[in-house]
């Protein structure tokens, strides 16, 4: 069922970033690129960021491995920092426990990890049932069979693999009190016409069985995210923008100096009454 949102007075933006944290970043990283400071580097971006839209009251949404909310010894562990955010006035998603790649998962594996991560993060801030959506490690599984979509790149396709369908983890996560999650799919109509739906904003939300499947528009902070919430302002269209904390230290569009433009002009034109920024927890 396509979710239609009861205020439509001006386009909302939400800003998700997939804080993958140390267990992200070794799961998600070839031996041979690993560098422990890596680690240290991408929790004093996420400094950065929350000193950076402090003053401006700027609400974002970090997707957080449940791993990092564990106790345990800094810099793997980092309580501390996962309640700042929250009392920053942030929402807190699941990014799974272990940043694990879903589509080798066993649907009781995706069940425990899913379970876990909301369980230790609620754990961490101390709020029950605070934890309210779900961001898919590597954005995997990319394949959403029932819509068409079908991606070569999940690695793990046929029957011996049970979560690589998108549509195989919305009931797992509805069932364990998730409301929302992030989803990343293209169809083959589209793969084959070279239609780039995600980026016109015509990719429609998702009602499944009780679950907001949002789709995520952009990764990144360059030109083509601004040009993608001028579309969404012009067209009266919400947008959901993503990015990493480790990108700001790379030369990529997740870069710094990108992050501060993007949020200068997000602030522009939030003050300007064009836009709205919202958490997905608030989505009804």
């Amino acid at each position: 069922m396509i979710y239609k949102k009861k205020n439509n007075s001006i386009p909302s933006l939400y800003l998700i970033w997939d804080f993958d944290a140390a267990i992200g970043q070794i799961n998600s990283t070839y031996p041979y690129n690993y560098h422990e400071e890596l680690l240290y580097k991408e929790i004093e971006n996420v400094e950065t960021i929350l000193k950076y839209v402090y003053d401006h009251k700027l609400p974002m949404i970090f997707a957080i491995t449940g791993f990092a909310a564990e106790r345990g010894v800094f810099p793997f562990h980092i309580r501390d920092l996962i309640r700042k955010i929250h009392f920053d006035g942030h929402e807190i998603a699941s990014h799974s426990w272990k940043h694990e790649w879903l589509p080798f998962l066993e649907l009781e594996q995706l069940r425990k990890s899913l379970k876990r991560s909301k369980m230790i993060l609620e754990d961490c801030i101390g709020e029950k049932d605070i934890i309210r959506g779900f961001v898919p490690p590597f954005s995997r599984p990319m394949s959403w069979l029932r819509k068409g979509a079908y991606s070569f790149g999940d690695k793990a396709l046929g029957p011996n693999f049970e979560c690589n369908d998108i549509q195989k983890i919305i009931p797992i996560a509805k069932n364990l009190g998730y409301n929302w999650m992030r989803v990343t799919y293209r169809t083959l109509f589209e793969k084959i016409t070279k239609l780039d739906k995600p980026r016109s904003l015509k990719r429609e939300w998702y009602n499944e069985g009780g679950l907001i499947c949002v789709p995520n528009n952009y990764v990144g902070f360059d030109n083509k995210a601004i040009d993608i919430i001028n579309l969404g302002i012009k067209n009266q269209r919400d947008i959901i923008i993503s990015g990493h904390p480790s990108g700001l230290s790379r030369k990529g569009s997740e870069k710094l100096r990108n992050f501060k433009s993007l949020i200068d002009f997000v602030i522009e034109k939030r003050d300007e009454k064009k836009i709205e920024i919202r958490l997905l927890k608030d989505v009804k």
